[in-house]
């Protein structure tokens, strides 16, 4: 009862009313890899790494702030992070590229475009009041095991600069960064200690 998958907007008008009932203090989108979300969501191994419609996004912020309700966004992707700011999202749960696709660390040796925030998108963030939480200690942990995290020095150090570059990118156009934890049964004590 507290998620819900919502196909298209007729699922969501229908859905919202039973939504609003359970009283909630805020809502929270999940959007995956959004800029490929039509060829995603259908397809049986891309099961858990697709979200919300990003078409959607708009309506359902619409409806959240209708009801006074903030609205966090879920985020893997810097194209996820544009869209959830288009929408008008309050906050950005997770840095772009805090975790690999399909927790695959051998992706991270890859092209790491898809992750890195523009100077645009965090002056965005900033003109619209967007808060951005980091959540990327587990991730900078993991790194630190040297070449036992699956990764060559090299891309464990272009990783490490991509978190520092959209660090740093947020930071200078003045965009709310606050630190936040995606363990679940931990503090921040360790993301800050990371940071």
């Amino acid at each position: 009862g507290f998620m819900y998958q919502i196909r298209d907007s007729a699922d969501l008008e229908r859905r919202w009313p039973e939504f609003l009932a359970h009283h909630t203090d805020f809502v929270k989108a999940l959007l995956l890899y959004s800029e490929n979300h039509a060829r995603r969501k259908d397809d049986p191994n891309e099961f858990n790494w697709h979200g919300l419609d990003p078409a959607l996004l708009p309506l359902l912020v619409r409806r959240a702030h209708a009801a006074h309700l903030p609205v966090t966004v879920h985020v893997e992707t810097a194209a996820d992070f544009r869209a959830a700011l288009a929408a008008g999202a309050d906050e950005i749960a997770h840095m772009p590229g805090f975790r690999p696709a399909h927790d695959s660390v051998a992706r991270f040796a890859g092209d790491l475009a898809p992750y890195r925030l523009t100077d645009a998108d965090a002056r965005l963030a900033a003109r619209r009041g967007a808060t951005v939480v980091t959540t990327l200690g587990e991730s900078i942990a993991y790194l630190a095991l040297g070449d036992s995290s699956g990764l060559d020095a090299a891309s464990r150090a272009r990783v490490l600069g991509l978190y520092r570059d959209n660090l740093h990118t947020l930071k200078r156009r003045g965009v709310r960064i606050v630190f936040g934890s995606d363990a679940f049964r931990g503090s921040t004590v360790p993301e800050v200690t990371q940071l």
